[in-house]
């Protein structure tokens, strides 16, 4: 069996056989994400890779090793030799073995992000050239990473269960929190590029063509420009009326801003 490198971490730790039901597991994972490893137990009937847990009372979590946890319990296998850190570790202590287990695969996106910010914080790296040069890995990566954690939780959770790819996730980091609240309201099957249109569709407003045409040259008095005042306020209005998207408390204010002129 291959068992991970502990570095000098100062956490109380062994190698046991822990009963598989006594461990905790994350069942919103997609079982395709670990399809091909149930088929490999079939066959083995044993976990070749590590595995990570911290003990939790009674129980244990996964610190390491998640998918191998539930392919597990998806067969025969009733025991499993793993990693036990003692409970009470610090959560940055933890987060850095996670993130020292997935150097040898390929890793979640969303689980290596919050990684990074509790080991940021745990051994207070302030940039992520900081922990580029901790970890060994690249800045750009870190960057990358590190966007993440700008996903709303149901963003975040569904690049966590696989639902959605790195690229689509980043795309959608990239936008306010409101407008990612907005494009996960709409529902649907998500692309970059879909995001991408419906977010330009919100941020445009539909002004009717004839907006700006302003009535022929009228003698200019009062009584003049409060008629152009009051057809301006009543165009106003009609956009409104027809703008279901954010725009719609900015042209608010702007009619009250035109409404208050007219009182004067």
């Amino acid at each position: 069996m291959r068992q991970i490198e502990i570095p000098n971490l100062d956490v109380p730790w062994k190698w046991k056989n822990v009963d598989v039901e006594k461990i905790i597991t994350d069942d919103g994972i997609n079982r395709d994400a670990y399809k091909h490893i149930i088929e490999s137990l079939e066959r083995t009937k044993i976990i070749i890779q590590s595995v990570v847990l911290v003990c939790e009372g009674e129980l244990y979590r996964v610190i390491a090793g998640k998918r191998r946890i539930l392919a597990a319990k998806d067969t025969s296998i009733t025991k499993v030799h793993a990693l036990v850190i003692e409970e009470g570790a610090p959560e940055y202590v933890l987060a850095m073995l996670t993130l020292i287990e997935n150097g040898a695969r390929r890793p979640n996106p969303g689980v290596e992000a919050e990684s990074l910010a509790e080991v940021m914080k745990g051994y207070n790296l302030k940039t992520a050239k900081d922990i580029a040069h901790f970890l060994g890995i690249s800045v750009d990566d870190v960057k990358k990473r590190l966007k993440l954690l700008k996903l709303v939780p149901k963003f975040m959770n569904s690049l966590k269960k696989g639902d959605i790819k790195l690229t689509l996730a980043l795309k959608i980091a990239s936008l306010s929190k409101k407008e990612q609240r907005l494009v996960a309201a709409q529902g649907g099957d998500l692309t970059v590029k879909s995001v991408a249109k419906r977010i330009k569709d919100s941020r445009t407003v539909a002004i009717p063509s004839d907006f700006f045409n302003m009535p022929d040259a009228l003698p200019v008095d009062s009584n003049t420009e409060d008629r152009q005042l009051d057809d301006i306020i009543n165009r106003v209005k009609s956009v409104i009326n027809n703008t279901k998207n954010g725009r719609k408390a900015q042209l608010m204010e702007v009619l009250s801003k035109l409404e208050e002129s007219r009182c004067l």
